[in-house]
């Protein structure tokens, strides 16, 4: 597929988009409710094998995706070939991939309104349109911000998820000959990423800075409002 001819203009008004909503996000407001055993699964999570890098269940070093991806009681990671809970949201994915707790709250804060739909993370989405045969970073980011723009609308069927990601350390990445690996290793790995940990750019550090700096300034202006 030939790539898009943009500017650096379009490509900053693109991740800005990106940056303001996860901002909006980030500032959703979980129900807070009153258990008295267990809360109810709100959000089922498919992981996927990431089809850029390779990470798979039972590959060299992979640990098991519950503990890199559950960080709150209303998740749960389905192990392979096991059904989505009934009435919960589905998020799918990817192996080599971590997300934060306060990425998940808007499923978590709204599971039941969106158990009909399918939700993918950012990583998730850019794989399959890496494998549809859009590479171009433009591209990319236009469909991305594109796919994930029904975030916030509970009648939706198929959306992405606005939250930045990181590339989730297996077992002996973190450590160098026996030892715990270089803080500046460990950085370098977990920096996050605001589409892909696997997109490659000569421009994606300079639009990274951008899309932080923007996303810091969108939520200050809403909390101090």
């Amino acid at each position: 597929m030939p790539e898009t001819t943009a500017t650096d203009r379009d490509l900053l008004a693109v991740v800005r988009r990106l940056a303001a909503r996860e901002a909006q996000a980030h500032l959703v407001h979980p129900v807070m409710s009153a258990w008295t055993d267990e809360p109810a699964v709100t959000v089922s999570i498919r992981v996927r094998p990431c089809p850029v890098c390779g990470t798979r269940p039972g590959g060299p070093g992979v640990v098991a995706p519950a503990t890199a991806l559950r960080p709150v009681r209303e998740v749960r990671v389905l192990a392979d070939g096991e059904r989505q809970v009934e009435g919960s949201a589905l998020l799918v994915s990817l192996w080599c991939e971590a997300l934060t707790g306060r990425a998940l709250v808007p499923l978590v804060a709204q599971g039941a309104a969106r158990a009909a739909t399918v939700a993918r993370t950012r990583a998730a989405t850019v794989a399959e349109l890496h494998g549809a045969g859009v590479t171009g970073l433009f591209d990319v980011l236009t469909a991305l911000d594109a796919a994930e723009e029904p975030w916030s609308a509970p009648g939706a069927e198929r959306w992405t998820l606005p939250a930045a990601t990181r590339y989730r350390l297996a077992g002996a990445e973190g450590r160098a000959g026996g030892r715990p690996a270089p803080g500046s290793v460990l950085r370098a790995r977990l920096r996050t990423s605001f589409a892909s940990p696997h997109l490659a750019d000569p421009n994606l550090a300079e639009l990274a800075d951008a899309y932080r700096a923007y996303r810091l300034e969108v939520a200050a202006s809403a909390l101090l409002g």
